[in-house]
């Protein structure tokens, strides 16, 4: 998560983005798993333009 505020804060969002949904693929595929909703949340926001706190 940390990551992706960086990211989205130097103005890469696309990277953040992308890096997010990496995360979720890898997350599922490797372990089964989704992710929490905290990193859920921060996708969601990344895809309607919104800040990372």
């Amino acid at each position: 998560r940390r990551s992706l505020v960086m990211l989205d804060r130097f103005g890469d969002r696309a990277g953040a983005l992308r890096l997010y949904e990496e995360f979720v693929q890898r997350l599922r595929r490797d372990l089964d798993a989704d992710p929490s909703a905290e990193t859920v949340a921060m996708g969601d926001a990344l895809r309607a333009g919104r800040p990372l706190n």
